[in-house]
């Protein structure tokens, strides 16, 4: 779908969000003007009168939902579409409700699923407008053309043959008769309407040239009316009637019955104007069409799928007995095909896709495309809630199967997954809303099990994520400030790098840790994915940086590394994201992170992992140079576990390779040296080597992994055989004691 240039207003408070939307827009040719709050989005509106809003929900000062309102009443004709994070899902309904044309959740991965929401509202905006103007324009002409023959009507009398005269000039078909029904005359449109070519047309009967369908309506105004004629009252009828024309071809009517009188005011018979309402009715379905399909797929949509569903909930809660099942379906690492292939692949792929899952479900079961890479299913039972369950799960397995051969396009094949989430609706759903919401659950735990899996929503998939939920709101009240962030048990610790000759201390690496008060430990790979969805990363990441530098350098100062004489250089090696490493303000925080440290940049290095670099390869490649021109070494975790670090390791400026801990744990299993883990690492050396690059090996957890890599040439290495991950006043207390020894000795090993 493609629109003319437009205005777009987005109103959000996330900088970030609004420039990444207006970068994208601004590339289609839109016009984009922003608004950090609510207030200044007012006043814009008011002002620019834009062509469509971006909306976000939960803003300070005035609220997207009271926003949402005003617009409505200010302009109802112009879209909103709602884009906000998953946990306001209900504010979104309501926003809905309220008139937002559609709803898009935050982070948004693919911006072009934004760019066809907005397509599809200006289109349906357009249309929109064109149809109303259609029908004041038919008003117009309707009004205009009836009272032209009705001043007719009262001028001429009955000066019939001038009356035909005037009304030949029409271009619509008008006809009149009188009371007894007999035709009286007509235009030259009537008579081409009709098929009358020179037949004389007075005295001739309705039954005798008026298609069925205009006949009905005829005999029922003379019916309603006949009485009203009689006694000289005034009436008029219209209504719209389709009237075949042959096999294939008929016209929609819009026909405006009304009695005509003579000189004294006597009505003497009926008029009848027929106006041709087919290209209006056409636009009118294809707005419909628009509305409920989905226009890649042709599939249902969101909204009909919606429809649906809801009506399926209102007869399960009227009918006892009556239960269904929901299956809602996503295409694993369908991103990765997009971002490799490009989105005309990924449209193709949707369509295959579209088409086998259609294939495959019967006449009873509803399929629609919910969005991006997104499916549902409605499977409708008049059974129990386990027998929906066990044919959800039927359904699941049959769907699933679809994947199992390739995917073809042009001369390529593609290996394509889905996971699965199943609802057995209950008496319990109030609504169609809360039936997705846990068939997302479900799909997400599916998708989290293992790729190609499915899995049936219980109780407990949902206590599991008002948790997150709540450790969500509670990470972004923490990350607001360092200090509370702190307070609410945020903080740092710190594995030791080490040469391995000596157990030498050269640096250490910074990791996240959040003690919650009430749960404990929480793991990183729970608290930092859920950074990553809700855009606090960045905020995290800044923490993590400036409390790193800042402990670096209290221990420096302490004078805890003076048994060195290039205490200077030791290091703390900091993680960053995918999000930080593509932020065109991140090489700024570095510096500043720097310079408020009183550190040099070669006490601090930079970490980012393989999936990191293919994101992007473009910025974050130029993101990288910038730090690199910091002076700041650039190290490359996990280094081997990736599909493409051998071919684009030379297109970044980096410093410092990690050996995975998956090679290293299979240097020393079972007693013997893995030689295939063994023959990887030496490339990884001799890749190092000749490249000028430093090699750390992590996950060391014994001395014969230590020695059979220090033997192979590795010089740093950092594990459990030499310190785990300590907080910062178990470190301090090592330096005091140790220095720079972190050798097996000194940590009583």
């Amino acid at each position: 779908m493609s629109t003319e240039p437009a205005t777009l207003l987005l109103i959000d408070d996330d900088v970030h969000v609004r420039r990444s939307m207006r970068a994208y827009f601004e590339d289609m040719e839109h016009e984009v003007l922003e608004a950090e709050n609510g207030k200044q989005g007012l006043k814009l509106f008011q002002e620019s009168e834009p062509d469509i809003v971006l909306l976000d929900l939960r803003m300070p000062e005035m609220g997207g939902l009271q926003l949402l309102s005003m617009f409505r009443e200010m302009n109802p004709a112009i879209p909103v579409i709602i884009v906000s994070g998953t946990g306001v899902m209900q504010d979104a309904i309501s926003a809905l409700r309220l008139g937002a044309s559609d709803f898009v959740t935050k982070p948004i991965i693919d911006l072009s699923l934004l760019g066809h929401c907005v397509d599809h509202a200006l289109e349906g905006a357009r249309l929109r407008r064109e149809n109303k103007l259609y029908r004041e324009e038919l008003e117009r002409l309707v009004e205009e053309r009836t009272v032209e023959l009705e001043e007719v009507h009262a001028r001429l009398k009955d000066h019939t043959a001038f009356l035909e005269t005037l009304l030949d000039s029409l271009p619509t078909p008008v006809y009149y008769r009188d009371r007894e029904g007999s035709f009286l005359g007509c235009n030259q449109r009537f008579r081409e309407f009709a098929g009358l070519g020179d037949k004389d047309i007075v005295g001739m009967k309705s039954e005798e040239l008026m298609p069925r369908e205009l006949l009905s309506i005829v005999r029922r105004y003379d019916e309603q009316e006949g009485a009203g004629i009689g006694n000289g009252t005034e009436g008029r009828c219209s209504y719209d009637i389709n009237v075949q024309r042959g096999d294939d071809e008929s016209m929609d009517l819009h026909v405006t019955l009304g009695p005509f009188q003579d000189a004294q005011g006597v009505i003497q018979g009926a008029v009848g104007v027929l106006f041709d309402m087919t290209e209006q009715k056409r636009a009118e379905r294809l707005l419909e069409k628009q509305a409920f399909e989905d226009p890649l797929t042709g599939l249902a949509n969101r909204a009909l799928f919606m429809n649906r569903l809801e009506a399926a909930c209102k007869k399960m809660h009227r009918e006892e007995g009556y239960s269904f099942s929901v299956l809602f379906l996503d295409i694993d690492r369908f991103k990765v095909v997009v971002d490799s292939q490009g989105h005309y692949v990924g449209d193709q792929l949707l369509k295959q896709i579209a088409e086998r899952l259609h294939g495959c479900v019967r006449s009873s079961e509803s399929l629609a495309r919910f969005g991006g890479d997104e499916f549902a299913i409605l499977v409708e039972k008049t059974r129990d809630e386990e027998a929906s369950a066990r044919d959800g799960l039927r359904v699941a397995r049959r769907l699933l199967r679809e994947f199992r051969e390739p995917f073809r396009l042009e001369e390529h094949e593609y290996y394509l997954n889905a996971s699965v989430g199943i609802v057995a609706a209950t008496a319990e759903y109030a609504s169609a809303e809360d039936i997705m919401r846990d068939a997302d659950i479900a799909m997400y735990r599916a998708k989290h099990d293992s790729h190609g899996h499915v899995r049936v929503y219980d109780q407990a998939m949902h206590n599991e994520a008002r948790q997150v939920l709540t450790l969500e709101t509670e990470m972004r009240r923490a990350l607001t400030t360092e200090k509370n962030a702190r307070e609410m048990g945020f903080t740092v610790y710190y594995q030791p790098i080490v040469r391995i000759s000596d157990g030498l201390l050269t640096g250490f690496e910074a990791l996240a840790r959040w003690i919650h008060k009430e749960s404990g430990f929480i793991g990183p790979d729970v608290f930092i994915a859920m950074a990553e969805e809700t855009g606090t990363i960045h905020d995290l990441g800044r923490f993590i940086l400036h409390q790193s530098l800042r402990d670096l350098a209290g221990w420096i100062d302490l004078g805890c590394c003076q048994d060195a004489p290039e205490e200077r250089d030791i290091f703390v090696s900091v993680n960053i994201s995918g999000k930080q490493a593509m932020r065109t303000l991140f090489p700024g925080e570095v510096s500043g992170a720097l310079s408020t440290s009183g550190l040099k940049p070669t006490n601090l290095k930079l970490e980012v992992t393989e999936s990191v670099l293919m994101e992007d390869m473009t910025t974050v490649g130029v993101i990288l140079s910038g730090i690199k021109a910091l002076g700041i070494d650039l190290c490359l975790d996990d280094f081997g576990t990736g599909y493409s670090s051998l071919a684009h390791l030379h297109r970044f400026p980096m410093d410092v390779i990690k050996i995975d801990r998956a090679f290293v744990s299979r240097l020393s299993s079972n007693g013997s040296v893995d030689m295939r883990a063994k023959s990887m690492v030496d490339a990884i050396l001799a890749m190092g080597k000749s490249l000028g690059l430093s090699v750390v090996a992590e996950g060391i957890e014994n001395i014969k992994q230590a020695r059979i890599l220090s033997k192979m040439g590795c010089h740093f290495a950092q594990g459990y055989y030499y310190a785990k991950p300590l907080p910062a006043t178990d470190v301090l207390a090592h330096l005091q004691q140790h220095g720079r020894d972190w050798s097996p000795k000194a940590m009583g090993k």
